[in-house]
């Protein structure tokens, strides 16, 4: 697992897979949540949720004749604690996990109690359960009276020759740009942790999270746009939280907010930045493009229905939300070679053409597996959706991912991608198979593994998209659509 910005780990527990110790895990698990800072509630559901996960490790992972042993750590992100549970035990059971026995998930104790969780399966070295929990920091909406609010929802626009200011985020600034999250989105924002000020102070001081915002004379917050990154060796950022005050809109904020942080990933030595545009209204399409984006890919149904557009025209929502994938380059990225899948070569390489990437591209014919599968999964349920992540592909590729496959649509997540890195032989001559399990084109994300690109595919479930509502509004954008409506 790589490591996150602003881990720490606090404590680690190595213990015998009996039962008789499944209490000195819950002991730890009880007493550091509480000096982590859960609440009670958040550490009975943690504590709950651990005992589901260990079980399932002492009764499954090892043979009934063998002392296994696995390793429970306690891990304090921003604004979270997490507890990651190991074990070097039986590699992931396919006949078990179609009979839903022993498949070390705890699922319905996941759904239940953890407000995040992501999956590692390795092979023989073993299985990682990240089990997350957010801090209950105060919410903003407790900085201000009633009053305050109801002013925030009504103010008129400001005067449109109002000086304004750019400059970095500092963590002081948490609480107005709660206010300004407010009064451009109410509380239907997707990213619920940018109400909370903690939360957003933490990403800033561990350098997760690196922000541009516009102030007016005033000092309030009244546009932002952030840096995401999620490991220290991360050569591409995720751009976003990209919003304006309503009562600032047309001055061209979103533009300028960008380049000011693209002079920031320059200058932090990054290769390119990622983001994603709603297709519900063209207005940060055309931001993107003006400022040299790449349309790379259409995520279809990725944002959940209920987010909403203050003062914004068509922004109410029918349906979840398509949004269009951009990578606007912004440091020379190195020469790659990737394996092709034959029948995404043609579009891949226009992808890599219209980014202005320099690749050598192969075709493998049957390129020898690795000698077991890795994955990881990534479950976000307040979106809806989950990431299947190829790290490496055995022979058993197919059926690992048709297992995860089954137990996320059980789970109910509406949208599920799966990244295979082109650098990977065995992974790209086998997408034809993993899309015949119903997976279909996505788009390309450059530079997005340590090895070079990636192609993620789309997965469906029970999800019916009027498509005919999506708003695109350049040609490749409408080509990337034909393309995938083609193959879905």
């Amino acid at each position: 697992m790589a490591e996150r910005l602003g881990e720490q780990e606090v404590a680690r527990l190595r213990v015998r897979a009996e039962v008789d110790y499944l209490p000195v895990v819950a002991l730890l698990v009880r007493e550091m949540g509480r000096r982590l800072g859960l609440s009670q509630r958040a550490v009975f559901e943690l504590e709950h949720a651990v005992d589901e996960a260990a079980t399932n490790i002492v009764q499954h992972a090892f043979e009934p004749d063998e002392r296994g042993e696995y390793t429970v750590r306690l891990l304090r992100r921003p604004g979270r604690v997490v507890v990651a549970l190991e074990d070097q035990g039986i590699p992931f059971d396919l006949d078990k996990f179609r009979q839903g026995e022993g498949t070390g998930l705890g699922r319905r104790f996941l759904e239940a109690y953890a407000d995040q969780w992501n999956l590692s399966y390795l092979g023989p070295q073993g299985k990682r359960l990240e089990i997350v929990k957010h801090l209950p920091h105060t919410d903003a909406r407790d900085h201000y009276r009633p009053e305050e609010l109801d002013d925030l929802r009504q103010a008129e626009p400001a005067p449109p020759d109002e000086p304004l200011a750019l400059r970095l985020m500092q963590p002081q600034d948490a609480v107005a740009l709660a206010r300004c999250v407010y009064r451009t989105y109410g509380y239907s924002y997707t990213s619920e942790y940018i109400y909370y000020p903690e939360r957003t102070r933490e990403m800033l001081a561990s350098g997760e999270m690196t922000s541009c915002v516009a102030v007016n004379p005033a000092g309030e917050i009244v546009g932002h746009i952030a840096l995401i990154r999620h490991h220290p060796q991360a050569k591409v950022a995720e751009s976003g939280q990209a919003l304006v005050d309503p009562r600032y809109r047309g001055r061209g904020l979103f533009k300028k907010g960008k380049l000011f942080l693209v002079e920031q990933a320059r200058r932090m030595g990054l290769y390119g930045l990622f983001s994603e545009s709603v297709t519900i209204h063209p207005y940060t399409q055309k931001g993107n493009l003006s400022l040299g984006a790449r349309e790379t890919g259409l995520l279809l149904g990725y944002a959940p229905q209920q987010l909403r557009f203050k003062r914004l025209a068509g922004g109410r929502q029918t349906q979840r939300q398509t949004v269009v994938l951009y990578y606007l380059p912004v440091n020379p990225a190195p020469r790659r070679t990737a394996w092709l899948p034959p029948r995404h070569a043609g579009m891949i390489q226009r992808l890599w053409r219209h980014c202005g990437l320099e690749r050598r591209a192969q075709r493998p014919e049957q390129p020898p597996a690795a000698p077991h599968t890795h994955l990881e999964v990534k479950v976000r349920p307040e979106w809806g959706h989950a990431f299947i992540a190829v790290e490496q592909a055995g022979a058993e590729l197919v059926e690992q991912v048709r297992a995860q496959l089954e137990d996320l649509c059980i789970q109910g997540l509406r949208c599920i991608y799966l990244d295979l890195p082109l650098a990977l032989a065995p992974a790209a001559a086998r997408c034809a198979e993993l899309e015949e399990l119903g997976f279909f084109f996505a788009g390309l994300l450059p530079e997005m593994h340590p090895s070079g690109d990636v192609l993620r595919l789309q997965y469906l479930h029970d999800l019916r998209l009027d498509l005919d509502q999506v708003v695109l509004v350049s040609e490749l954008g409408r080509e990337l659509m034909a393309y995938i409506r083609e193959r879905m």
